[in-house]
């Protein structure tokens, strides 16, 4: 998800006393996320003017408030289908289509409102925290450069441009920036966060410490902060208070550490039963997509899908079949090949990824390979540890992440062990 800022503003129109009424109404309502006054005043609104691109931009805005930002596309969109020149409706309808995931969409309704409006600060900010997203470090710099030409002291343009140093390595002014970001009222969890994260990356240990508590009081549970602090405290040979901040990342993740001789196991399994997985009683399983004749994907985790929970423990498997029809590309050997080179592409823009070590063995009829690896996508993110199980046969490719925090590894490793020795496949 990207890094957006959400845009309060008051439209200045010539139209019916009545429908403006209203619309201050929902915007208040908005604001006190009473969503359901907010479209109680908008439906009135509508009903007297249903043409009017304002009430459907203060709908789709109460939509992307909510969450519900399908409902909310549609909304901006028939705003800017009445007036297409509707700066406003781009830049929210872009944030939707980023908080989607749809960074081309976004960029292209970015690209619009600034075409509209060539000094619309928002949409510049907006447009180069998506850039940011892309990797498209100098595009983000330009337009972040020239928000804070058109507003010297806007918080949210300094806030992504550190951002921007942070990807180019410049910790000293990544700092400053993040400095100005607080200074010009752009104070939250999330820029002491990435203060602290450049300070740690600059060594002022002691300053990085300060950052991330002061996060840490905005939101007790920021596992990011309490795990980063945690690793503050370790380079300045304070083990006691690192370990002080690890056990309250083990209570927030609610990770039980049961003695291994007392754990349960239940059995999981693809729908096929193409592969058996055997992991504690009560570890929950999800599922991405609707399996199909080709492609299943599944995860297994300490958290149900929907809780909202720092990353924990889990095995997330993926079964491909008819590999060679598909991909023209079959036999073990060709198909784990396959997979790393797959692999490599998914990786090389991480931040982080080490493999540590490298098994391969047989399991039935399967070539089996295992990498014991360390990830980090983003520098400031939690490092994942990794086991990656990949076994194939002549046309079908399985592949299965057993994953946890760094920190949790030395408890999980013997389960991930375990699970692993006692895998089946039809």
């Amino acid at each position: 998800m990207m890094n957006f800022i959400l845009l309060f503003f008051y439209l200045q129109t010539a139209i019916n006393p009545e429908l403006v009424k209203y619309i201050e109404s929902a915007q208040k309502s908005i604001q006190e996320a009473n969503f359901i006054e907010a479209h109680n005043s908008i439906d009135k609104g509508i009903e007297l003017d249903p043409n009017n691109h304002i009430l459907f931009y203060w709908e789709g805005y109460t939509y992307m408030n909510e969450g519900k930002l399908d409902l909310a596309i549609e909304s901006l969109t028939k705003s800017i289908l009445i007036n297409d020149r509707f700066a406003e409706a781009y830049n929210t309808r872009g944030l939707c289509y980023g908080y989607n995931d749809e960074v081309e969409l976004a960029l292209t309704d970015f690209d619009r409102a600034i075409i509209i409006d060539s000094k619309f600060v928002e949409a510049y900010i907006n447009r180069g925290s998506s850039l940011i997203g892309k990797n498209e470090i100098e595009l983000a710099m330009g337009d972040l450069n020239e928000a804070l030409k058109i507003s010297p002291n806007n918080g949210s343009a300094f806030f992504h441009r550190g951002r921007v140093f942070q990807r180019q390595e410049k910790w000293n002014n990544a700092i400053n920036d993040f400095q100005k970001a607080i200074k010009n009222d752009f104070i939250n969890k999330e820029s002491l966060y990435e203060l602290g994260n450049s300070l740690f990356q600059n060594k002022e240990y002691e300053k990085a410490i300060q950052s991330y508590t002061v996060a840490i009081q905005f939101d007790p549970n920021h596992h990011r902060a309490i795990n980063n602090r945690a690793l503050s405290y370790d380079k300045i040979g304070k083990k006691n208070l690192a370990e002080i901040d690890r056990q309250k990342l083990r209570e927030i993740a609610g990770v039980n550490f049961q003695e291994y001789k007392d754990i349960k196991y239940s059995t999981f399994a693809s729908k096929n039963k193409d592969v058996i997985l055997m992991l504690p009683n009560g570890w929950h399983r999800s599922n991405f997509d609707e399996p199909n004749e080709n492609e299943e994907t599944f995860e297994i985790s300490v958290y149900k899908k929907d809780e909202e929970k720092p990353l924990g423990a889990r095995a997330k498997v993926r079964v491909s079949k008819n590999m060679g029809e598909r991909f023209q590309v079959s036999g073990p050997d060709a198909l784990i090949e396959f997979w790393k080179g797959s692999n490599g592409k998914n990786t090389k823009d991480y931040h982080d990824y080490a493999i540590a070590s490298q098994k391969i063995k047989t399991i039935g009829n399967k070539k089996v390979t295992i990498f014991n690896t360390k990830r980090q996508v983003n520098k400031g993110d939690l490092p994942i540890a990794s086991v990656e199980f990949v076994a194939a046969d002549e046309d079908t490719l399985i592949v299965i992440y057993f994953e946890c925090p760094v920190t949790q590894f030395n408890y999980y490793q013997t389960i991930f062990e375990k699970s692993i020795n006692e895998i089946k496949f039809q």
